[in-house]
């Protein structure tokens, strides 16, 4: 068993509640950026950004601010060495899984290599397990730039190592090699300006019938730079908050069990005002009502 050390921090929402099914558990990963380095700070980030909205989810017409969060604090994941770091990922949250069975785990990231060990973590408890991943990339490349372990390839590593299809929302930037990928292992993808369409629904509601537990993967630059400007590898054309919103309450009133959200990419270096974490924090709250409201 790995040595999983958690440091404390501001809760997020800056107030504690012990007894919340909602967890919150920072991992600061900042291993394989390959454009700008520093999602390591988004936790601190986001959980400021947090103590500074307001908790009232308008998506699912209810006041979260009564509900608070069990904010764990951040792991301390191993600086340059993805392959540990994804090992105390794997058994922390594994650990947590266990312990808290029936609860809710928010991610606060971090690069969205961590992605992969959370599933790993929650797979060794929940055996059957969906995954929904909203990003603007597809995240299926063999390696990219030396890193087989790294944010690039965190799809690949999901689908070829855990055996999990994803279902990718707001893919707009891919190479060649990605998209042939996609369409061998048949993965579906939906594109920012397929968001409204009716077949788009139909696909994840397909999806979500084939699959018993769904966790919820947000990179943030799925959503067009205009509005989340901070973020490691932004990509123009992209989803808006209220299409990745309206999009994330379909996908929770039509699943059977949410097992956790986390939000990757956040890069508050190159962030104006930010925006991009305040608005990290609010999709937080909107899931948690969205959770709240269905599963209550």
């Amino acid at each position: 068993m790995w040595y999983c050390p958690i440091i404390k921090t501001k809760p997020f929402g800056c107030e504690h509640n012990p007894q919340s099914k909602y967890l919150v558990l920072g991992i600061p990963l900042d291993n394989s950026a390959s454009y700008r380095p520093g999602t390591r700070f988004a936790p601190s980030y986001i959980r400021e950004a947090s103590c500074n909205i307001e908790f009232y989810s308008i998506y699912a017409n209810i006041d979260v601010d009564n509900i608070l969060y069990n904010d764990l604090g951040d792991l301390a994941v191993v600086p340059g060495d993805n392959e540990k770091s994804i090992k105390i990922i794997e058994e922390a949250v594994e650990i947590i899984s266990e312990k808290y069975n029936d609860h809710v785990l928010f991610v606060l990231g971090g690069e969205h290599t961590l992605t992969y060990g959370v599933i790993k973590g929650i797979k060794n408890v929940h055996k059957e397990v969906g995954y929904i991943v909203f990003d603007a990339h597809l995240d299926l490349r063999e390696n990219y730039l030396g890193y087989k372990l790294g944010h690039a390839s965190t799809n690949r590593l999901i689908t070829e190592l855990l055996d999990i299809k994803p279902l990718i929302i707001g893919a707009r930037a891919f190479s060649s090699e990605e998209l042939n990928y996609a369409n061998k292992q048949n993965i579906p993808f939906i594109k920012p300006k397929e968001i409204n369409d009716k077949t788009s629904l139909d696909i994840i509601q397909d999806y979500l019938s084939t699959v018993k537990h769904v966790y919820i993967s947000i990179d943030m630059d799925s959503i067009d730079p205009a509005y989340a400007p901070g973020v490691s590898n932004p990509e123009p054309l992209g989803l808006t908050p209220s299409d990745l919103l309206s999009v994330l309450k379909y996908i929770i009133e039509n699943s059977s069990r949410i097992l956790g959200i986390d939000i990757v990419e956040v890069n508050p270096l190159y962030d104006v005002s930010d925006i991009t974490s305040i608005l990290a924090a609010k999709i937080i709250v909107e899931a948690t009502g969205m959770i709240q409201l269905n599963f209550s």
